[in-house]
């Protein structure tokens, strides 16, 4: 008999502890329902089981995302139900206004209510939005379209044109032969006896008559009354300083600066006309009026340099004040680079499409078109001050922004919704489309470093030479931002957060650039352009005749270069020295080389004028990044397949194309009938396309529902407690606990004989 060592009671002990721990493990299984609670209990089994429970968790969230996707569509799709309302209000309109039975005061009264329509459906479209998403305004459409809609719509219309042409008009060109060798506008060819509309393909072989007058006006004016009137000897003063100082001066400053893009021109003779006049009742300074004509092989374009004398100020012997010429050496300076784009981005400028079909004024956004002229007459200088003070004189102020600004004012200002790059108000166009071509040519420059002008101008004649050369402005875009920015439309809602930095160090910069200049970057003097007489045959100013029509020879093609964002043409690649500028108006020949897009028909003519706001084709000023779709993550993982891309295009007038619905004469009410009927067909085609993606969505719904129950189902089977067959166990443990502690008091109890010894 032991009695050092209780064998008997350390066994028993040894067992009675395996039972309670097995007998814990059990009541923590029961009561938390688990039969994994750590890792210890099952190591591959928990495994297993947190993968099926992020799986679980991310499909259940996918559902959630699925679900608010459904509900951003219904609210884009609710919006679109209104402005279908409307367009099918408007199509009312123009059947009305196309019968005779109306008067001209009546269509005047039907054309209101269209108007309206118009800037609700343009209001609709820059104002929806879910969840501060803006849906409408175009920064959700797909890049890989865009353009689409602007070249069917010339499809269409050009079918519709030819439809109506065949069937209904008959042109009497005999009526333009008998006027002599005028060249004549839309609204002069609609007095003629015979002629209801004309129509062309825009190709050599046309054999109808057709010039488009787009006209573009600067407002730089001069806010006091002149300090003497122009007498004659002033006026001839004027003439003289235009024609051998100003207007070749800025010329020669334009080819210096952008010599990569305009270089070829300069050894051709390009003429320009003048037309002095006295209007007492406009701000505007001066503008260039170009336009394109057509007649057989024949092709021409004419431009017209129009000066208002009562916006100057004269000295007392005849000569201009010091600032009121350097106002005139501005605009003049603006306005040649719009002539200057005219000649070499031809379509984009006016608005031809590549199929010919008719377009809007320009192909290009009218920030790029003004900005652009900006760069070269400087976006900060004096009365052009469209970046700081604007034109008090006409009411139109600038974007307010001085070198004190921070980089958050400037953000603020640049995303303001009439100061951003979708806004189509004057401040948008001449002072953030400057501040954006600057851009432009910051980023094609490559070098983040350089903001001197030279860098600068350097960039900039990069961009324009790329469109010149084949390339969209879309694609330039894209190029130059090595794809930072997907086309027009990103850069436009991604630049009032993108560009505050760089324009926080233009604005310390900008008394280096002649005010802003690029141009007058290149001189030391204090004016914008040297005042020294020279001779230049490149848009040679003729002072006897109002209009010179420039007549190239056969081969070359003027209808070239410059597109927005379809495919690209090549711009003209030569231009031979010839002709001659005479004061009976003798046409000025250049020389041959280019490529040419196809036909169609031709828009309007037309002025732009230089101040008021108009509601653009969309405006976002929204804070999420993705700007080319919106991204639906209806997945558990990261995989692409799990990503569904909703895009919803622009629906505003412009993006519809019916922005130009005019129901003033039977004529074009009836071709505003068509437009309509097209604007209805693009909003049909979006509320189809959202109706899509909401009953695809409904189906990921429910697969992701049914998925994340049979995983659950499954990820039970791993980790939850079967309770029958626990609580059995549990019973067993108990049993044997029980037992162990009276086997456990026996073996204590049986040292106790030990005593019985002892007596």
């Amino acid at each position: 008999m032991v009695v050092q060592h209780n064998l008997q009671a350390l066994n028993t002990s040894r067992q009675l502890k395996i039972t309670g721990k097995t007998l814990a493990g059990s009541v923590e299984k029961l009561s938390s329902g688990y039969k994994i609670n750590r890792a210890a209990d099952d190591a591959a089994g928990l495994s297993i089981s947190e993968k099926m429970r992020k799986q679980i968790r991310g499909l259940m969230q996918a559902s959630v995302n699925a679900e608010d996707g459904i509900s951003l569509i219904q609210t884009a799709e609710g919006a679109l139900n209104e402005v279908h309302d409307m367009l099918h209000r408007m199509n009312e309109l123009a059947v009305k206004a196309a019968n005779d039975t109306n008067s001209e005061a009546d269509r005047r009264c039907i054309q209101d209510e269209i108007d309206q329509i118009k800037e609700e459906i343009d209001r609709v479209s820059v104002t929806t939005k879910f969840n501060e998403i803006y849906l409408l305004d175009g920064h959700l459409g797909n890049p890989s379209k865009s353009g689409d809609t602007q070249r069917a719509f010339q499809s269409y219309m050009a079918e519709k044109d030819a439809l109506r042409t065949a069937n209904n008009i008959e042109v009497n060109t005999s009526s333009i032969s008998n006027t002599g060798n005028k060249l004549f506008t839309i609204n002069d060819i609609k007095t003629l006896s015979g002629i209801k509309i004309l129509y062309e393909d825009l190709s050599d072989t046309v054999s109808a008559l057709n010039e488009l007058d787009i006209t573009e006006r600067t407002d730089v004016v001069t806010t006091t009354s002149p300090a003497g009137s122009s007498t004659a000897s002033g006026y001839d003063k004027l003439k003289e300083s235009l024609q051998k100082q100003i207007l070749p001066q800025a010329v020669k400053g334009i080819l210096d600066t952008y010599k990569n893009t305009f270089e070829y021109l300069s050894d051709s003779a390009i003429g320009i006309g003048l037309k002095i006049a006295s209007d007492q009742n406009s701000n505007t300074l001066a503008y260039v009026e170009s336009g394109i004509s057509i007649s057989g092989v024949d092709q021409n374009m004419s431009y017209t340099l129009y000066v208002n004398l009562s916006a100057l100020q004269f000295e007392a012997d005849g000569n201009l004040t010091s600032g009121s010429r350097q106002d005139l050496e501005v605009t003049i300076v603006h306005e040649m680079m719009h002539a200057f784009m005219f000649e070499t981005l031809t379509n984009g400028m006016f608005g031809i499409a590549q199929n010919g079909g008719q377009g809007t004024q320009y192909d290009f956004p009218d920030w790029f078109v003004e900005g652009m002229a900006q760069t070269a007459a400087g976006g900060c200088y004096n009365g052009n001050d469209w970046v700081n003070g604007g034109n008090n004189s006409t009411g139109n102020t600038g974007l307010g922004l001085s070198v004190g600004n921070s980089e958050s004012d400037i953000r603020s200002v640049l995303g303001n919704s009439v100061s951003n790059l979708n806004s189509n108000s004057v401040s948008s166009q001449y002072g953030t489309g400057y501040l954006a071509c600057m851009y432009l040519g910051y980023l094609a420059n490559g070098n983040a470093s350089d903001y001197s002008s030279a860098g600068v101008a350097g960039g900039v004649d990069k961009v324009l030479n790329e469109i010149k050369g084949g390339k969209s402005l879309e694609q330039t875009i894209r190029d130059i931002s090595n794809n930072t920015y997907s086309g027009i439309t990103d850069f436009q809602n991604k630049f009032a957060n993108a560009a505050p930095s760089f324009v926080k160090q233009l604005l310390n910069n900008v008394g280096n650039l002649g005010a802003g200049s690029l141009v007058a970057a290149n001189y030391t003097d204090s004016d914008i352009i040297p005042d020294t007489d020279m001779q230049m045959a490149l848009f040679e100013l003729d002072t006897t005749n109002e209009k010179i029509n420039n007549k190239y020879p056969n081969g070359y093609i003027v209808l070239s270069g410059g597109n927005a964002t379809g495919p690209g043409q090549a711009g003209p690649t030569q231009r031979n020295d010839g002709g001659s500028v005479t004061g009976n108006g003798t046409p000025i020949s250049g020389g041959g080389g280019g490529t040419q897009p196809g036909g169609g028909t031709q828009p309007g003519g037309g002025t732009q004028p230089g101040g008021g706001t108009q509601s653009g084709g969309g405006s976002s000023v929204s804070d999420i990044s993705n700007t080319s779709g919106l991204s639906l993550h209806i997945g558990a993982d990261s995989s692409s397949d799990n990503k569904l891309i909703v895009y919803i295009e622009g629906m505003g007038t412009k993006q519809i194309c019916v922005d130009q619905v005019d129901v003033l004469t039977g004529e074009s009410a009836t071709r505003s009938i068509d437009m309509i009927a097209f604007g209805i067909q693009c909003v049909s085609k979006q509320r189809s396309q959202l109706g899509a993606y909401q009953n695809r969505l409904e189906h990921t719904i429910k697969n992701l529902d049914n998925i994340v129950e049979n995983t659950t189902a499954s990820e039970s089977q791993i980790r939850d407690t079967d309770m029958a067959e626990e609580m059995v166990r549990q019973t067993t443990q108990q049993i044997l606990q029980q037992a162990g502690q009276a086997m456990l008091a026996q073996a204590n109890q049986s040292k106790q004989g030990v005593l019985s010894l002892i007596a």
